[in-house]
C-alpha cells in the first residue's frame, strides 16, 4: 500500500477527512465482469449515477471486495477513531458514452470509491476543492458527509467502478461477548 494522500478539511461545525492509496495485482476482469452481469434496469439512471449501476448490495457479501476492504478498517479505526465499521453496501457503475453524478453526499460514516478503469473525469470535492483523477487500483475512502460529483463528461472508452458505504456499529449491534 503507498500512502498517496491525506488531506483534513475543518470548517467550523466538522473535520472531513480523504484518503487514496493505489492497490497492486486487482482483479480487473473479475469486478468488470460482475458489473456487466449484474446492471439492474431499475436503478441505471434512476439515482445520483446518471449511467448504468448494479443493485447497492451486489458486491456486499463478495469475498474480493473483502479481501481489498478489510486492508483499511483498521487505519480508520487507528487514526480516526471510529470506532467498529461494517460494509453497509457496495455497488458497481458502468458509464458509457457520457458519464455523470449529480453532487450528493452519503450521509454519515466511511464512504469509498475503488477505478477499475482510467481516462474518466474524475471525482470532484467542492469542500476539498480537489478533483480526484482516475486511474486503475485508485481507492479513494472519504468521510460520507463529504460533497463529491461527476460533472457530465463524454467519454470514449466504458468507464467502471466500485463504490461503497461503511456505517459505524451500535454497541446494541455488536455481538454478545460471553463472561
Amino acid at each position: 500500500m503507498k500512502k498517496i494522500i491525506n488531506i483534513q478539511y475543518t470548517s467550523n461545525t466538522h473535520s472531513l477527512f480523504l484518503y487514496e492509496d493505489i492497490l497492486e495485482n486487482l482483479n480487473l476482469n473479475y469486478f468488470i465482469k460482475k458489473i456487466d452481469e449484474n446492471i439492474s434496469d431499475k436503478l441505471s439512471y434512476n439515482t445520483n449515477v446518471k449511467n448504468q449501476m448494479t443493485d447497492f448490495l451486489s458486491f456486499i457479501h463478495d469475498i474480493e471486495i473483502h479481501q481489498i476492504l478489510k486492508r483499511y478498517v483498521n487505519l480508520f479505526n487507528v487514526y480516526l477513531n471510529l470506532g467498529p465499521m461494517k460494509l453497509e453496501d457496495c455497488w458497481g457503475t458502468k458509464s458509457c458514452e457520457f458519464v455523470e453524478t449529480t453532487r450528493h453526499d452519503h450521509g454519515l460514516g466511511v464512504s469509498g470509491i475503488l477505478f477499475l478503469t482510467e481516462g474518466g473525469p474524475g471525482t470532484f470535492f467542492p469542500q476539498f476543492n480537489l478533483n480526484i483523477d482516475e486511474k486503475i487500483g485508485k481507492i479513494v475512502f472519504f468521510d460520507s458527509r463529504a460533497l463529491h460529483e461527476v460533472k457530465k463528461t463524454k467519454i470514449t472508452n466504458p468507464r467502471y467502478l466500485l463504490s461503497f458505504n461503511f456505517k459505524r456499529i451500535n454497541f446494541w449491534e455488536l455481538p454478545n461477548e460471553k463472561q
